[in-house]
């Protein structure tokens, strides 16, 4: 079957320019405050600066602005207004971090209201633009006067920086910042809780260049035109960093194909120590959230930039008992045909065809993709020397919420038997009953409004059925004997004197 456009004769074309208000709708992106700048800092970095500093600017009642200044390159006034437009970029360069010619301003206009860009090349003039919002529909673009761009430059010397750029080298800030309304009254609550996310969130999509020594990157904060404390300094945060790897024979090489367009890419495979208590392992997230979820799995790199920092992307589901498990996966121009990157670098689209061929991969010495993830939760589930060892833990699969049910499976206890919990008239004199030969843990129907009524989780009895289980962890499997059956019975008693004879 053809396709219309292969139908006919060749088909008349129009130019169909952008409505202007293009750029008002490119800078509703969600993206969280310490993404947005680090959009900025990677054209920092694709200046070629070598030391880059993000600024709070603050008054004694709230945060007002905020600044990130570099020692890079700088913009050439010939190529000002360029840089200033939606969708123009420099010739892309091979080491490029920038991709899409629009996370300068779609970053920061995602965040304020005011975005300014100061800059000046190697002993040039200094030269200024603005965007404000409400001029974006006419798409009215701000020469800022050469007095005032002058005068912002010298207040960063001034100021006594940990950078200079009396020679050369770029500012940019946002004024009318959205999120800085909630930093009224409390700043420093506010500047704590925010510098360390954009710390954080720095040393970890960046590590790659900080440890490799490319750039240092700082955080400080401006009060009243004076520097506030000392510069806090971004540490690299590898999620690659651990003191010893938690099997032998790890990390492993892997070869990806590319389904449909040849060639193939490199990936890692690791498995982390297991108990381990490195912010290495535990990574802390925007907003302080740290769980072992949102760290394992899938890490890709662009130009040695994190564009995707753990999730498995749907190759597999994220459960608390691979979390050893992460890949280190380089993006190459070849991969770009297939992948893409999201615009807030923080994602990647990842097409069937790549995650077939994930899951298809194999390491040099025969390894699949399965079998390293299956390596890894055995690691995660075998006990440390000298720890006790644990009875195993059955697995509910039906009568129990699925959170509840990964829960089971995600404790640091051997896997016991898949269980099912049902409810059941059993007569009077019983609350439960375990039937090990059909591996269920059956609850008399008979005390169910007692049960569920009142109870913290009115879920059909969630939490008493889980105490259950927990309580009667040795009584399913094989197992059979006089000491069994007398704490069955013994737990029959309090349960009844609970809940009532009647």
């Amino acid at each position: 079957m053809l396709h219309l456009a292969d139908q006919g004769p060749k088909l008349k074309q129009i130019f169909a320019p952008p409505d202007p208000r293009v750029a008002d709708v490119l800078t509703h992106n969600p993206y969280p405050l310490p993404n947005a700048i680090a959009e900025l800092v990677d054209n920092s970095l694709d200046a070629n600066a070598s030391r880059i500093l993000i600024r709070f600017i603050r008054d004694d009642n709230r945060v007002f602005a905020i600044q990130v200044i570099d020692n890079g390159h700088g913009i050439r006034p010939s190529e000002f207004n360029q840089a200033m437009t939606f969708g123009f970029r420099n010739p892309h360069k091979s080491k490029d971090i920038g991709m899409y010619g629009v996370g300068l301003k779609t970053a920061s206009l995602s965040q304020a209201d005011e975005l300014r860009v100061i800059s000046r090349v190697a002993n040039g003039a200094v030269e200024g633009r603005q965007w404000l919002r409400r001029n974006l529909d006419e798409s009215l673009l701000d020469i800022l006067p050469s007095k005032q761009v002058k005068s912002i430059f010298n207040q960063v010397h001034e100021a006594k920086s940990i950078l200079d750029v009396r020679r050369r080298g770029t500012l940019i800030e946002w004024g009318a910042v959205h999120d800085f309304e909630r930093s009224a009254g409390e700043p420093e609550k506010y500047l704590k809780r925010e510098m360390n996310d954009v710390e954080s969130h720095m040393g970890l999509v960046f590590h790659r260049l900080l440890e490799a020594g490319k750039a240092e990157i700082f955080v400080d904060v401006l009060q009243n035109g004076e520097v506030v404390g000392v510069p806090l300094k971004v540490r690299p945060l590898n999620p690659f960093k651990y003191p010893k790897t938690g099997d032998k024979g790890y990390p492993k090489k892997f070869s990806i194909k590319l389904q449909g367009i040849g060639g193939k890419i490199d990936a890692e495979a690791h498995i982390w120590p297991p108990r381990t208590k490195f912010r290495e392992y535990k990574i802390p997230r925007v907003g302080g959230r740290v769980n072992t979820n949102d760290s394992q799995g899938l890490y890709f790199y662009y130009n040695d930039r994190l564009v995707m920092a753990g999730g498995w992307a749907n190759v597999r589901t994220s459960e608390a008992h691979f979390s050893l498990a992460r890949m280190a996966i380089d993006l190459t121009d070849q991969a770009m045909k297939v992948l893409v990157i999201g615009y807030s670098k923080d994602n990647v689209r990842i097409p069937s065809s790549f995650i077939n061929a994930l899951r298809s991969a194999r390491a040099r010495d025969g390894t699949s993709f399965a079998e390293w993830v299956d390596r890894a939760q055995e690691v995660f589930r075998t006990p440390a020397p000298g720890t006790a060892r644990l009875p195993k833990m059955p697995q509910p699969k039906s009568g129990l919420l699925q959170s509840v049910q990964n829960a089971f499976a995600a404790v640091d206890s051997p896997l016991g038997n898949e269980i099912k919990i049902l409810w059941r008239d059993l007569g009077a004199g019983v609350v439960f009953k375990v039937d090990r030969r059909r591996d269920q843990l059956v609850i008399n129907t008979r005390f169910r409004s007692q049960i569920v009524e009142g109870g913290v989780d009115q879920r059909d009895g969630g939490i008493f059925k889980a105490l259950l289980v927990i309580a009667l962890r040795d009584h399913f499997g094989s197992r059979t004997g006089a000491k069994l059956k007398a704490i069955e019975e013994q737990y029959q008693e309090i349960l009844m004197a609970i809940l009532g004879r009647g």
